[in-house]
């Protein structure tokens, strides 16, 4: 299975392995997600020190890469990150000011700015999916041997609303499987693997490079891939911040974007340096970050495809009512 993935990344990457990573700050800034100027023009950011809640997998890669090889230093920026769980978790950080910027899925930020709880923006792309990235994975002596048979188990997901519930709700429709007959328990990514030996939970839902750690760990096995159906190529992860936070930091905001559109550049350009920022960032083994699938590290927030996002929220009740991404993108 890890192979057909290794294959399509290398593919990818081929003609490019030899690009230098640090990229001229112009040509940075010319690839950033376009956002309106300062009012005095330009300048240095507002906020140099930041605070990142960051959910640590392989979307976060464009994070590690900026911090580790000095691209928000470049742009006048000090980046503290701090793990999380999941992003919605620290929604309540973001409002208080004690967290800058999330890196994480964005489910969370939909649903609170459609319940009216507050107004964020998509600052920048994170991850998309690909073959390989989001699985459903157990242990071979489950007795799981495909979706169908996922009923009336427990799947470990990092968030009991989110990505995971999401992605796994679309999945078990496409098999005719009914969300109320799986339940889920909320672990972080790293636990699963434990959680799974323990016989605390029957499955996982889990990203990369948790999914392959525990194929080579713990000797589970792939229930199922994610990406297909209506979540196919769905947009995983990205960089997200209040409105207010936004206004207040206009120069800060673009210094951010540029460089997590470098970062971006680099995971996509080179494997050996994603590998290296997953091992170095995660605790990972190289012998589990040499065969991870990869996703894609977009450069630009496109709305139509966040707006598949909210449109599987609202019809696995994640929201009540339809939502227009470009409140949060325009």
């Amino acid at each position: 299975m890890r192979s057909s993935a290794i294959v399509l990344a290398g593919s990818r990457r081929l003609a490019a392995k030899a690009v230098q990573i640090i990229l001229p700050l112009a040509l940075v800034s010319a690839c950033a997600t376009p956002l309106a100027p300062a009012a005095d023009g330009g300048g240095l950011p507002e906020k140099p020190d930041l605070v990142v809640g960051a959910v640590p997998a392989e979307s976060a890669a464009a994070l590690y890469i900026a911090q580790e090889r000095g691209i928000f230093a470049a742009h006048g920026l000090h980046v503290k990150i701090e793990a999380v769980t999941s992003t919605s978790d620290i929604i309540p950080d973001m409002l208080h000011g004690t967290i800058d910027v999330a890196s994480g899925q964005f489910p969370g930020y939909i649903a609170a700015q459609a319940a009216g709880t507050a107004s964020f923006h998509v600052l920048a792309a994170g991850l998309s999916s690909s073959p390989g990235v989001n699985e459903i994975v157990a242990l071979r002596s489950s007795g799981i041997g495909g979706v169908t048979t996922l009923r009336g188990r427990t799947i470990g997901v990092n968030a009991l609303a989110g990505d995971g519930p999401l992605l796994v709700d679309s999945l078990l429709a496409t098999y005719g499987v009914r969300p109320a007959q799986v339940r889920f328990r909320e672990l972080p990514f790293p636990a699963m693997g434990a959680a799974l030996a323990a016989h605390q939970i029957d499955a996982a839902y889990c990203t990369e490079p948790y999914c392959t750690e525990m194929e080579q760990r713990y000797g589970a096995r792939v229930v199922a891939d994610t990406d297909q159906g209506e979540a196919r190529n769905l947009p995983i992860a990205g960089y997200t911040v209040t409105t207010a936070w936004l206004k207040k930091y206009p120069r800060t905001a673009a210094a951010f974007a540029a460089s997590i559109v470098a970062g971006s550049l680099a995971a996509d350009s080179d494997l050996s340096v994603l590998q290296h920022a997953l091992v170095a960032n995660l605790r990972l083994t190289p012998q589990v970050a040499n065969v991870a699938a990869t996703g894609s590290f977009p450069t630009t927030v496109i709305p139509a495809e966040l707006q598949q996002v909210a449109d599987l929220m609202l019809q696995f009740g994640e929201l009540r009512h339809y939502f227009n991404v470009r409140a949060m993108t325009g």
